[in-house]
Order: C-alpha cells, then structure tokens, then sequence
C-alpha cells in the first residue's frame, strides 16, 4: 500500500524516480520479468555499518576490512535484483557504489549471504551463485531453483494483499 502511494506520488508532475530507479527500470525485458530496485544513495552511514561489520562472521578472518568495506558501503548506490528467464531461470542481486568494490573481491558473497540471512531474505540456491566485481559494482549471479519460488513470493505477497484477495473472493 505504501509502495503504491508513493508510486503514484512519484508520477505527479514534478516528482520523478531518482537517476538509479529509473536506470534500473530499463533492465526490464521479456528475458527479465522481475526487477527489484533500491536507491541507497545517502542512506548508509559509515560509522554504524563499520560497528554492524565488527560482528560479522564472514569478516572474522579479515580483522581489518570492516572499515574498509564500511566506508565503500557508505558510498553504496543502490540494489538491483532481477529475474532472468530463458532457457532457465537465473537470478542476480548487484550493489552499485561509487568506487570501485575490490574489497570484496574475497569476502563480498560470505559477507552479502549473511546480511541477506539476518534479515530472512537468502534464497536458498544463492550459496551456489557466483560472485563478480566489474567497474563499481559487486554481483552475486545464479540459476534459480522451485526452492526459492516461494520465498520470492513471499517478498511479493504480502499478508494484507492474500487479505484483499481473499475478501474479493468472497465479495464475487
């Protein structure tokens, strides 16, 4: 509900998406059905993420790179995951900053697959996905499997639109 208000909003003369949602929205082709965008600019601060970073077990064996990757992190640009179905269906989830990530080059899948987890969104085939830095992005790239269908659906389908739908049900 407030996704679509302030997509509305967001039409209104005068009120545009930022320059990354609406590059974002150009991935979206008959191969890629399903584009999900975060605009991140402006939003990490890099003094909390390095503190959050400290804690992390994938950067146990990297003492040091909590405040490099927490300040790379404080110049993330946004999130793109898309849906690519061909011939099979892959997925990937790319972070864009505004440097180049080499930091994580080694520790960018672990580190990534753990955020992911603590906050319920890991799909299930993203341990076997690849990682790739290219320019000033880090990607996460794989196919996906029926086990991960339903968690997709899950960030889809949200408890009051099952609600909706079954009150229209019973309305028809």
């Amino acid at each position: 509900q407030f996704m679509s208000r302030w997509l509305a909003r967001s039409q209104q003369p005068g009120r545009e998406l930022s320059d990354y949602l609406q590059k974002a929205v150009k991935f979206v082709s008959s191969d890629v059905p399903v584009v999900v965008a975060l605009d991140f600019d402006n939003v990490v601060a890099v003094g909390p993420v390095q503190k959050k970073l400290a804690t992390a077990a994938a950067l146990a064996k990297s003492p040091g790179a909590a405040a490099e990757i927490g300040a790379l992190l404080g110049g993330l640009k946004g999130l793109v995951f898309a849906v690519e179905a061909k011939d099979t269906v892959r997925g990937t989830i790319r972070l864009d900053f505004d440097r180049s990530p080499t930091a994580l080059a080694t520790v960018g899948k672990p580190l990534l697959l753990e955020a992911l987890e603590r906050r319920g969104a890991m799909l299930p085939d993203m341990e076997n996905w690849k990682p790739r830095v290219s320019g000033n992005s880090f990607s996460l790239t794989g196919p996906l499997g029926p086990g991960s269908l339903p968690t997709l659906l899950g960030f889809l389908v949200t408890p009051s639109s099952v609600g909706n739908l079954e009150k229209e049900k019973e309305a028809a």
